[in-house]
């Protein structure tokens, strides 16, 4: 049994604003910042466009340039960042796709539908897994695309969807799916003795 990450959902909902229709000014991507892991064309890219993108996390190595437009908030107190995401649109994963990625869900996945915002990710593999509620996005391109016409992407099903995927994935379930696994190898080991 797998125990993905999990998230406090009475926190991270607070930054719920209902269902979005657009259209989209501000987008958030919080958590590690680095080359490594970021699409950084993509972020320049919806700046480009006249959008407000805010970057919230610690800044792990240089990054490039970036329009004026995108804030760069660097950490803030995990209690903290809701507040920092209630008044984004959007939230956006715009990872790269590399070796390094490839194995990765992100832990702040769940985290991002407690909010029932609209999510925009890169095809990372298990992000796929998800893809019934979250907007797929290949390139910058597409990227601006959903996040223009995010009326035609987002329906009241997805977001009622996020929200409850966040709460099956709340700190006290998977306490009680760790616990459970963590029972059962004992009694295995208990009964192959």
């Amino acid at each position: 049994m797998q125990v993905l990450p999990a998230v406090d959902f009475a926190l991270f909902n607070q930054s719920d604003n209902g269902m979005v229709t657009g259209p989209i000014k501000r987008v958030c991507y919080f958590g590690g910042i680095n080359n490594i892991r970021i699409d950084f064309q993509i972020i320049d890219s919806i700046a480009s466009d006249n959008i407000e993108v805010r970057l919230i996390g610690p800044i792990r190595d240089c990054i490039p340039e970036l329009p004026k437009n995108v804030k760069i908030f660097g950490m803030v107190e995990y209690k903290n960042l809701p507040h920092y995401l209630k008044d984004c649109d959007c939230l956006i994963l715009p990872y790269k796709v590399n070796e390094f990625t490839k194995g990765v869900i992100p832990a702040k996945l769940f985290e991002c539908f407690a909010t029932g915002k609209p999510v925009i990710a890169t095809a990372l593999p298990d992000l796929l897994l998800y893809r019934d509620v979250i907007n797929i996005a290949s390139t910058p391109k597409e990227f601006i695309n959903i996040i223009k016409n995010i009326n035609l992407y987002e329906t009241k099903d997805k977001y009622e969807k996020r929200i409850k995927i966040a709460k099956e994935h709340s700190e006290d379930r998977q306490f009680n799916r760790l616990w459970e696994v963590m029972r059962f190898k004992a009694l295995k080991k208990e009964c192959d003795n």
